[in-house]
């Protein structure tokens, strides 16, 4: 059994480690394309205005600084875009993980239209473990509850037990009967 208990263990650390590098690789290719992208529209931005006029001078000099300040802004404006969503996805679970710990184990996660996989498999995880901590919770508040009230019911009728026991008009023979009775 503890052979297979390992196998399992190294079949999903091969799993992990092949998403893992999926993702790493589409990631990068985002980048790659932004970037690429972000050079050749500034590459083309840059040779309009050397050939308008607007710039003039050494083309390596000062088209390489324009070209380089635009290709900054214009790969961290292409980036703001295309990392928003996973940004936004990532927010809501740390919301919710915020709720779930202050005892909220109604919070839960959208999981359609999570483009990474990992990240849906996240919000999915976390809905399973709120319903698992809800009903949890549920468990442990019916157990106080019938705790509560398997110590109430004897309690109750000790107490009633004594006061009749204190009451000066009973008889001594009740009062005997009453003791021996509990």
């Amino acid at each position: 059994m503890n052979e297979r208990n390992q196998q399992v263990h190294r079949e999903r650390r091969h799993l992990r480690d092949t998403r893992s590098a999926k993702t790493m690789v589409v990631f990068s290719l985002m980048v790659f394309i932004i970037m690429t992208l972000t050079i050749m529209l500034t590459a083309g931005a840059t040779m309009v205005l050397i050939r308008c006029g607007v710039i003039d001078g050494d083309p390596r000099g000062l088209a390489l600084i324009v070209f380089a300040c635009v290709s900054v802004i214009i790969g961290t404006i292409l980036s703001r875009f295309v990392g928003k969503r996973p940004i936004e996805i990532i927010v809501d679970i740390n919301e919710a993980t915020k709720r779930v710990a202050k005892s909220d184990f109604t919070a839960e996660l959208s999981e359609e239209n999570i483009p990474a996989i990992e990240l849906r498999e996240m919000a999915h995880n976390f809905n399973v473990m709120t319903r698992e901590l809800a009903s949890t919770e549920i468990l442990r508040s019916d157990f106080i509850e019938n705790v509560s009230h398997e110590f109430k019911t004897p309690i109750s009728a000790i107490e009633g037990y004594a006061t009749l026991l204190q009451r000066r008009d009973l008889s001594e023979e009740k009062r005997w009967s009453m003791r021996t009775a509990s």
